[in-house]
């Protein structure tokens, strides 16, 4: 895959999908949207938003992708642009696997995505289309072990990487402490 953040931003159909389907809007990052300073031995640059405000920048030597949420969270979710649209594309949920990881459990993630995806399947039963459609317009091979790959990125490739609240406060980490008995309408009986 050759495309970058840009080339995504200029193709209005895949920049619509992404954004309507997957909640990952490349359009110009507003400056107010990064409120928040990264301290990294490279730069980072903002290349998209998400619904809920939070940004995710591109690593300008590694291509890793940072994920700073609104919330003040902060990591790498991803080792480069297109590792992290495959993530997405497999497990647009991706967010909540890190919620429901049990502290950073790998094998609560993959747990828990069995119930994440048949909950995409029934609250957005067209989704097969939308991955269909990115997956076509950017080439993207579908990647093994995404959920590994993702726990992987957040617990090692961010070693260095520290995110800053303007007064100085360190953003936390991206694993939750949930699993999957936490909701109630996943319990296995």
């Amino acid at each position: 895959m050759e495309e970058t953040a840009h080339h995504i931003a200029k193709n209005r159909h895949l920049a619509q999908t992404l954004a309507t389907a997957f909640d990952i809007d490349f359009a110009p990052v507003p400056d107010e949207s990064v409120w928040f300073t990264v301290k990294a031995p490279e730069s980072f640059l903002p290349i998209a938003t998400e619904g809920a405000g939070g940004v995710f920048l591109q690593g300008g030597s590694s291509d890793s992708i940072l994920y700073v949420t609104s919330e003040g969270q902060a990591g790498i979710v991803a080792a480069s642009l297109a590792e992290f649209l495959q993530l997405v594309m497999a497990h647009p949920y991706w967010f909540d696997l890190l919620k429901f990881s049990g502290g950073g459990q790998l094998r609560e993630m993959e747990r828990v995505a069995r119930y994440l995806e048949e909950d995409l399947l029934e609250d957005k039963p067209s989704i097969q289309m939308s991955r269909d459609i990115v997956a076509q317009a950017l080439l993207l091979a579908s990647a093994p072990g995404p959920i590994s790959a993702l726990h992987f990125a957040v617990t090692s490739i961010g070693a260095g990487v520290s995110v800053q609240a303007p007064d100085g406060t360190e953003c936390s980490g991206l694993f939750g402490s949930f699993v999957v008995e936490d909701n109630r309408m996943w319990r296995e009986v």
